[in-house]
């Protein structure tokens, strides 16, 4: 055993070898044991390993699927790359978070990534979708584990495991997060959802569904509200171990909800395919009443703070305003020569957009038109109003700002190159973010644009700004968290 292979065929295998397993356990043996271990390769044995490239920065992590079939890697470049594990082809790029890539957990074909974006997004490898981004996290994400069926709370400064939250039996595919009451939402594919106490780490309700699987959840108080596919909206009580308390009365089961508020003890929804509201008792889950007298579909609906009015919008071309208590039909405002698509309300005057372009300034007392603010060249998407100025972004790719008093047009900000569907307006800080294939912050002071935050060309449906964070809901699920300062 002690007899060295010829020199020239130790020189020929050694040429071939040495370039391509110098990290390999080989290069750890006694040459005369790696080259008699060699002695006995075929030559598909010796074929090189391949290399994975795509990544633009440095690699940070890596795992191999347990199968085999995939191989992960995280990068600084913030992107996850997939390949194929037998062959070394490149079969997706995850693309999504702000940051670098800093740990990654697969199990089966889904993944969690974690990055410095302090956000966890979990993929499917096989289509190489988002499925969920998971936000709380004040830090950057340093460490991640996933199984597929448990939620794992760490903290991100210790890198300790805080807790490990089980009972899931199928995959964990929503969370909600209340870090005020330190709760924990999870909602799972084995058709129930988990309420958990992040102080203890236990389970203090499990909410069952049946064979019904739903995509939105709201958490007011102790009370839950979750939107089904085809079924409508059921009403749970977390309390005492978590309780169903009704689905709720005509619940628009054949159409998806468009249009979901809770507000004052009711919840108002309307569904994408409708030409009524309805009105709940979140108390009692019964319906309260119906808002009856659209001709046409209702696109938008709001409700005033004091609870005293509610707004609604129609294909029909006109608003209606109702009585927040009873349901009575105060005021058909007309005038609109298009589909209402949006409004905005602030105490008693109401501000509406069209697709005939215009916006119309309204008192809901008296039902008075006092203003036509006229300049978009669009149907107009989306409209703020804070009861002095007027924001508004439309399908000519723009945001003004107006006026209410004179309906002078005070700003035109451009730089969107897609209809805006979506504003937010902080008056005390001259704030407006407006939502299109990129997120735009601007000082209306200045007309100018002080933040692009970009999300892969997808629309923005909805959006949340609490100090300098800002939450968008994005139409291929995703939600992301954003930092108006930097863009980050």
């Amino acid at each position: 055993m002690s007899d060295k292979p010829e020199s020239s065929k130790t020189q020929l295998e050694g040429d071939i070898i040495d370039p391509f397993f110098q990290k390999d356990f080989l290069s750890q043996l006694p040459e005369e044991v790696a080259y008699r271990i060699i002695a006995f390769l075929t030559p598909c044995d010796l074929t090189p390993p391949f290399t994975l490239t795509g990544h633009m920065g440095g690699v940070w992590t890596s795992q191999v699927s347990d199968d085999g079939k995939y191989i992960v890697g995280g990068s600084t470049d913030g992107t996850v790359l997939v390949w194929c594990g037998q062959t070394g082809v490149q079969r997706h790029v995850l693309q999504g978070h702000r940051g670098s890539v800093t740990c990654i957990s697969l199990q089966g074909t889904t993944l969690v990534s974690g990055s410095t974006d302090q956000t966890l997004r979990v993929w499917d490898i096989v289509d190489g979708k988002c499925l969920h981004i998971l936000t709380g996290h004040l830090e950057e994400v340093r460490c991640v584990q996933f199984d597929g069926i448990r939620v794992v709370v760490w903290n991100v400064h210790t890198e300790e495991c805080l807790h490990t939250l089980t009972g899931h039996t199928e995959r964990v595919v929503s969370l909600l997060f209340d870090p005020k009451r330190n709760l924990v939402v999870s909602g799972s594919e084995d058709k129930t959802m988990r309420v958990w106490d992040l102080r203890r780490g236990t389970c203090i309700a499990i909410l069952r569904s049946g064979d019904r699987r739903y995509y939105d959840m709201q958490l007011r108080g102790t009370i839950l509200v979750a939107c089904y596919v085809d079924w409508g909206v059921g009403v749970w009580d977390i309390r005492d171990g978590g309780s169903f308390i009704h689905r709720l009365h005509d619940s628009l089961d054949q159409h998806s909800i468009n249009c979901l508020q809770v507000h004052s003890g009711l919840i108002i929804a309307n569904s994408d395919n409708d030409k009524k509201l309805r009105v709940w008792n979140v108390d009692d889950a019964q319906l309260a009443f119906t808002l009856n007298g659209h001709m046409g579909h209702v696109l938008t609906s709001q409700v005033s703070d004091d609870g005293k009015y509610i707004a609604s919008g129609s294909t029909d071309r006109t608003v209606r305003v109702w009585c927040g208590q009873t349901g009575a039909q105060r005021r058909v405002l007309q005038g609109h020569t298009g589909g209402v698509t949006c409004i905005s309300l602030h105490g008693t005057t109401l501000v509406s957009g069209s697709c005939d372009g215009m916006l119309r300034v309204w008192d809901i007392v008296d039902g008075k038109c006092l203003h036509i603010l006229t300049g978009h060249l669009g149907e107009v998407c989306c409209v703020q109003f804070d009861g002095v100025r007027v924001v508004s972004g439309a399908d000519d790719c723009t945001v003004k700002v107006w006026n209410v008093q004179t309906g002078e047009c005070l700003q035109t900000l451009t730089g969107h190159t897609y209809p805006v569907y979506s504003l937010l307006f902080e008056p005390e800080r001259d704030l407006v973010v407006s939502a299109s294939e990129t997120i735009c912050v601007w000082d209306v002071r200045r007309g100018t644009c002080i933040a692009i935050l970009r999300h892969h060309g997808i629309r923005c449906s909805d959006m949340q700004l609490r100090g300098n964070s800002l939450v968008a809901c994005y139409t291929d699920s995703d939600v992301g968290v954003w930092d108006i300062r930097d863009g980050e």
